[in-house]
């Protein structure tokens, strides 16, 4: 009885990673958002504004799930036999590691070894083992459906945020504007490079790729790490990996990154985290 419900779970697992395998040779549309930080001279001062530019790119769907990574609230499948009694030659495909898409094909083969616990041993240890098994082929069913449903929403495409975001640049726009006239910075004040703002503001390459960072997260799981992707206790990604950093739940997002230079004064003065929320 184990043993067939081991089967009938594999089997409609291995549907489902047809399905998605299939889908990777597909593309799909996505709305990118380049965010730019533009200065106007004045006769005596310079004063700072926003602005957003909304582009279509294409983001091949292969891309997307590899990207993926198992959302760490979600149950992971666990060793149903530390002391590997029956794995033989197959200890590689019981390999427990439950990340990513990659990781849940190999997790479900594990069917050939989970078939060796439920009719070799006697029928005590064989249900013991079974039910190991089969409660892990069942968090895999979970887990497959979630992202087979996640890339359905994504080929369903997304609605602009453009207004949106103008909005909120509009907001932050009056505030700046607000500030400058009560703080102007006179043209022989600007920034040079040995004055702008600490470096995890604003040079920072994406997590996932060498271009520059636009979105800020709060990288709560690598905290005292510093590099040219994380610093600070921050990262940062590009506007074609923020879908990927969404997922991440020990990733909590800050805002945009601007990317230019500004005075160290005008962040002491001006509250930046107020202009992330706004984002």
């Amino acid at each position: 009885m184990l043993t067939q419900k081991i089967q009938t779970l594999a089997r409609i697992n291995s549907d489902i990673i047809e399905r998605i395998q299939t889908l990777r040779s597909s593309s799909q549309l996505h709305l990118k958002y380049d965010y730019i930080m533009s200065s106007v001279d004045g006769d005596d001062d310079t004063s700072y504004s926003f602005k957003v530019k909304e582009t279509k790119a294409l983001i091949p769907m292969t891309t997307f799930i590899d990207d993926w990574r198992v959302p760490s609230d979600c149950a992971r499948p666990e060793d149903p036999d530390p002391e590997k009694t029956l794995y033989g030659e197959q200890k590689q495909i019981m390999v427990m590691t439950c990340e990513d898409f990659d990781d849940l094909v190999r997790l479900n083969q594990q069917e050939r070894v989970a078939i060796k616990y439920t009719t070799m041993l006697r029928e005590s240890a064989s249900v013991k083992y079974g039910l190991k098994f089969l409660s892990n082929f069942r968090i895999l069913n979970k887990l497959l459906y979630l992202l087979e449903n996640i890339i359905r929403s994504f080929q369903q495409g997304e609605p602009s945020q453009l207004r949106e975001i103008n909005s909120n640049l509009d907001y932050i726009n009056r505030q700046l504007a607000q500030f400058f006239r009560i703080y102007p910075i006179s043209k022989k004040e600007r920034p040079t490079p040995s004055h702008v703002i600490p470096v995890h503001h604003i040079r920072m390459n994406c997590y996932q790729c060498s271009r520059n960072a636009v979105y800020l997260y709060q990288n709560n799981a690598e905290p005292f790490r510093n590099d040219v992707h994380r610093s600070h206790g921050m990262s940062g990604v590009c506007v074609d990996h923020k879908y990927w950093a969404d997922k991440i739940s020990t990733w909590v997002y800050c805002g945009m990154n601007p990317q230019d230079t500004l005075d160290d004064s005008l962040i002491e003065s001006f509250d930046l985290l107020s202009v992330r929320n706004h984002l």
